[in-house]
């Protein structure tokens, strides 16, 4: 085994030299993070992620990233945070019968299960924005 204390200064300089040179090729900087926020044509928010996917996406904060809010839609290009209390939320019916709210024909009020032996309607759940 070699003992550094049995080196010349001169050679202890040089294979610091050559151990600085062999870990910065070995390990180079990553190369810096773009915080993408994917959305759909409306607007909202699909997934965020640090890939290169199809699609429309912006960069967004390292902030706005780890949060990673599903309230939130793209608005000109801006990350937007939407409130429920800017939102209505409201059950519409739903003449395709394709949604999972189902309620009792007579009382449009309760939710059921998915009996087959009780009249019921599906709904849908609309979201309307208040505007101020």
């Amino acid at each position: 085994m070699l003992d550094l204390n049995d080196l010349s200064p001169q050679e202890q300089e040089e294979i610091a030299r050559a151990l600085q040179a062999a870990m910065s090729t070995i390990t180079p900087p990553p190369p810096p993070l773009e915080y993408r926020a994917y959305y759909g044509e409306d607007g909202a928010i699909t997934t965020y992620t640090t890939e290169d996917l199809p699609g429309n996406y912006i960069v967004v904060t390292k902030e706005e990233y780890q949060q990673a809010r599903h309230d939130a839609i793209v608005k000109s290009g801006v990350l937007v945070f939407t409130h429920i209390k800017n939102h209505v939320l409201k059950l519409v019916l739903d003449r395709n019968n394709t949604t999972e709210y189902r309620a009792s024909k007579y009382i449009a009020s309760v939710i059921i299960e998915d009996y087959d032996d009780i009249p019921s309607v599906y709904y849908s759940a609309q979201a309307y924005e208040i505007k101020r």
